[in-house]
């Protein structure tokens, strides 16, 4: 299972360790942003992020799924967009994290068909093998 995985940039450590995690159950974590230098750094040029961006949508490609994280502080800006494409090809998007009403952090495309919220990883990695295995 190829799993494509969104949310700030200051998580990507938390990505990393849970890449190292999952990949015992078959998942794999296939985003490559979180290996790439924090592109928010203020020597980031326009080809960084036309080359991050492309990249970032091979990604999304190649997945089944994607999984995104929040926390109640952040705001989700190229995360949205990823996620969107997920949604766009009907792909299912797991939501680990806080859960907010229609105005609040994330909006009305939580409630989206194929959004299923979940309250930690586990339960995200729990749900994922029990629905594809």
């Amino acid at each position: 299972m190829k799993i494509y995985v969104a949310s700030t940039v200051h998580h990507a450590p938390k990505w990393k360790q849970l890449r190292t995690d999952w990949l015992q159950h078959g998942l794999k974590i296939i985003s490559r942003w979180i290996d790439m230098p924090d592109l928010n750094d203020a020597t980031a040029t326009l080809e960084d992020f036309q080359r991050g961006w492309e990249q970032n949508f091979d990604d999304i490609a190649m997945a089944n799924l994607c999984v995104t994280y929040t926390e109640p502080e952040d705001v989700l800006r190229g995360a949205l967009v990823e996620i969107g494409a997920m949604l766009s090809w009907g792909n299912p998007v797991y939501l680990v994290g806080h859960r907010s009403d229609v105005h609040g952090t994330h909006g009305s495309w939580q409630f989206h068909k194929h959004v299923m919220h979940v309250k930690d990883f586990d339960d995200a990695r729990d749900q994922i093998l029990a629905r594809y295995g």
